[in-house]
C-alpha cells in the first residue's frame, strides 16, 4: 500500500536553488519524519545522517523510468535528495523555476514515487 504526503505538502513548486547547479533537493523535515523514516529500520535511518547518505530509488511516474539518489540529513536536521538530481531530474526533465513536482513515499517498494505536474509556459 503506498501512503501518500498531504496533498498541501507533497507537492512543491521549485525554487531557483532546486534547478541551478546546487545539485540538491531540499525536503520538507516534517513529512520525511512523519512517512519515511518510521518506515526504515535503525540502520538505514543511520545512514541518512551518514557524509554519503542513504542511496534511495526513486520511480518518475511520467517517464517510467527509476533512478538512485543519496537521502541525507544535514547538520541543520534538514534532509535533502542529493548525489545527481541535477543530472537526473532537473536536466534530464527540463525543470524549470516555477515547476511544480511531487514526491510520494512508495511503503511497499521502500522507494520514492516523482511526478512532474505543470510545465512552465
Amino acid at each position: 500500500m503506498t501512503r501518500e504526503w498531504p496533498r498541501n505538502r507533497g507537492w512543491k513548486p521549485l525554487q531557483q536553488n532546486y534547478v541551478n547547479s546546487s545539485s540538491r533537493l531540499l525536503l520538507a523535515k516534517d513529512d520525511v519524519k512523519k512517512y519515511v523514516l518510521p518506515l526504515m529500520d535503525e540502520e538505514r535511518c543511520a545512514t541518512c545522517q551518514s557524509r554519503e547518505g542513504l542511496r534511495v530509488k526513486i520511480w518518475d511516474l511520467d517517464t517510467f523510468s527509476e533512478h538512485e539518489l543519496s537521502l541525507k540529513q544535514w547538520k541543520t536536521r534538514s534532509f535533502l535528495l542529493t548525489s545527481n538530481w541535477s543530472m537526473e531530474f532537473v536536466k534530464r526533465r527540463n525543470l524549470q523555476e516555477g515547476d511544480c513536482i511531487g514526491l510520494l513515499w512508495d511503503t511497499q517498494h521502500l522507494r520514492f514515487f516523482f511526478q512532474k505536474f505543470n510545465t512552465q509556459s
